[in-house]
């Protein structure tokens, strides 16, 4: 399933995504896990923003997959949906409903089907790690325990290697 490479250059050559929003989301990915690094706490709001821009990126993506690929339509839609309810999760509760999948399941959408490394896996994990993210960053700047913030790198890394997988 190699096809989200051709999907993105189909819709930056059909204008309905720029080049600037792939690469701004790998780049914002990558930037804010380095500030991970960094010791964000003096500005851990800031580092919420920037969860929250690529929260919004990882639903335009997936409203865009939805579009171009009409039996997925459903599905992103409610990935899509799915992310602002997301960051409102405990750590627990979002690992087991969408990084083990229950959600979809549970919606009626069979997760068993979804390459871990294949295009719609890639596509849900654009909404899936920032919201964690911003989970574990609200867990930081409650607790002050770093390990809030390794998961942010964790996180990030994570939802970069599935884009440069495919």
């Amino acid at each position: 399933m190699k096809t989200l490479g051709i999907w993105i250059f189909a819709m930056m050559a059909a204008g309905a995504v720029s080049a600037a929003d792939y690469s701004d989301y790998v780049t914002l990915a990558e930037t804010s896990s380095a500030r991970m690094d960094q010791t964000h706490a003096g500005n851990i709001d800031a580092a919420i923003q920037e969860q929250t821009r690529l929260l919004a990126l990882g639903r335009a993506n997936a409203e865009a997959f939805g579009r171009d690929f009409p039996e997925y339509a459903e599905m992103m839609a409610f990935v899509s949906e799915s992310g602002p309810k997301m960051t409102t999760m405990t750590l627990e509760a979002i690992e087991a409903a969408w990084h083990e999948g229950s959600a979809l399941e549970d919606a009626g959408f069979l997760n068993t089907t979804i390459d871990h490394f294949g295009v719609l896996n890639s596509i849900v994990d654009m909404v899936v790690h920032p919201a964690t993210a911003i989970i574990a960053l609200r867990q930081y700047k409650a607790s002050g325990d770093q390990a809030f913030l390794e998961q942010v790198k964790d996180e990030m890394a994570e939802v970069v290697e599935h884009i440069h997988q495919l």
